[in-house]
């Protein structure tokens, strides 16, 4: 690999609004598209009023640069962590040359871009995953804080946005290659699932109570299937299982044990999303270049995702378009 190349991993998310009523996709058509727009003026004029995102105490993020080209946004976040009054020394003489500052912190660069469906009301976003970076769920934060302050309608109707990892196509692959499933672990929206079990006990369960205790509980909670001994959990089940996981929120992620001709395989949607590493050049300062990155990023989006991502939650654009 040439010396001003190298490579960086991507992974894709979809990003949606979710009736935590009804508990399905709020599809009212426009509605995301008008967040994110607004929220990404918001951000600019944040960060020229020096008000920045601070997902921890030792770390700031802010957004440098967006623009969007017909329903594609390329996006340039900052971050920087701070925090340490350490040494800055000369590699070459190994002498100090200074010391950095508890409030200084090195200015970094990670990269993103969201391709909208306005009339579907979701979007898909392609973003630079970088270790001790920004992470999709700091943005999704700031999103919500955002609607949460400019989108009252929203949050009068329980709506609230979200931003989930895709799955890759490996699970499915992996799955059929299973001899026997020995178990699997299914965790799911608190709400739906505490629901449907306070409603299983009606006229015998304080529903008052109930809900109180349920605002103890974790945002999931964890299903444990395991087949009878000896027997195996039926792959039909599973696949079953993971196609609602891809097209609705309810569940969240889903682990699967089971053994084949190679011994055991784990599967896990967590460590299996969809991703890749892209070869894109250095800029004079060694670091990733903006222009080239974002360039493969909305080339992705247009021409290698597009067919994949209508089968598995652009569920609604091919039947809107059939009937245009």
């Amino acid at each position: 690999m040439p010396t001003d190349v190298t490579k960086r991993k991507t992974e894709l998310y979809r990003i949606y609004l979710w009736d935590t009523i009804s508990l399905r996709d709020f599809t009212y058509p426009q509605i995301l598209d008008n967040v994110l727009k607004g929220f990404l003026k918001y951000c600019m004029q944040q960060k020229n009023n020096k008000n920045v995102f601070k997902p921890t105490h030792n770390k700031l993020f802010w957004l440098k640069y967006y623009n969007r080209d017909n329903n594609i946004y390329s996006l340039l976040w900052n971050y920087t962590k701070y925090g340490k009054r350490v040494r800055i020394i000369d590699t070459t003489t190994l002498t100090p040359t200074k010391q950095k500052d508890m409030y200084e912190g090195d200015e970094e660069k990670q990269h993103a871009a969201i391709m909208v469906y306005p009339r579907d009301n979701k979007a898909v976003m392609i973003f630079e995953k970088v270790k001790g970076g920004i992470s999709a769920n700091n943005i999704e934060k700031e999103l919500n804080k955002y609607i949460d302050q400019y989108h009252p309608n929203l949050i009068s109707n329980n709506i609230e946005l979200r931003i989930d990892p895709i799955a890759n196509r490996g699970f499915i692959d992996n799955l059929r290659r299973m001899n026997r499933i020995k178990m699997a672990e299914i965790w799911v929206d608190r709400k739906p699932c505490v629901s449907y079990i306070i409603g299983m006990g009606n006229n015998i369960i304080d529903e008052d109570l109930s809900f109180a205790d349920e605002d103890m509980l974790r945002d999931t909670i964890e299903l444990v299937l395991k087949p009878i001994r000896k027997e195996s959990i039926s792959k039909k089940l599973i696949e079953i299982i993971y196609n609602i996981f891809r097209k609705r929120a309810d569940i969240k992620r889903i682990r699967v044990i089971g053994e084949s001709g190679d011994g055991e395989i784990r599967l896990d949607t967590e460590t299996m999303k969809l991703s890749m590493s892209l070869e894109v050049l250095l800029d004079n300062d060694n670091q990733i270049d903006t222009d080239d990155i974002l360039e493969k990023y909305v080339h992705y989006l247009m021409y290698e995702f597009d067919d994949y991502l209508s089968d598995i939650f652009i569920t609604r654009r091919r039947q809107s378009d059939e009937s245009d």
